[in-house]
């Protein structure tokens, strides 16, 4: 891939950096950010996975566990934060706030995990 170089310079000092083009792992302070979630789904006497993108939308990823599990209606889920309360996943603000516990676990890695318990209906 083709580098870019960005030099600055200023009060006496200068600083210089290489980024490729088109790379696909951006980094924010240094760590990379992440690319992937892996998901493991609890659900009865069941243990499924499956990754997806951080910035899959709830509505698709309800609908992905719902076919997942051949359920016709959508699967009350729930994780468990760094406090250790199980957290209710109704709404995009619970979403996110898993995906933002898997980023926390993801601890600069490319990879998140995040563990998901489906409640029986």
């Amino acid at each position: 891939m083709p580098m870019r170089s960005n030099t600055l310079t200023g009060g006496g000092g200068s600083w210089a950096s290489g980024s490729r083009v088109g790379e696909e792992e951006s980094t924010v302070m240094g760590e990379r950010e992440m690319s992937k979630v892996r998901i493991k789904l609890r659900y009865r006497d069941d243990t499924r996975g499956m990754s997806i993108s951080p910035d899959m939308e709830l509505e698709d990823f309800v609908e992905r566990v719902r076919r997942k599990f051949e359920s016709p209606s959508d699967l009350p889920m729930r994780y468990k934060d760094s406090d250790g309360s199980m957290v209710s996943i109704v709404d995009p603000d619970d979403w996110q706030s898993a995906l933002d516990e898997a980023r926390e676990n993801a601890g600069g890695r490319s990879e998140g995990k995040l563990e998901i318990f489906i409640d029986p209906n």
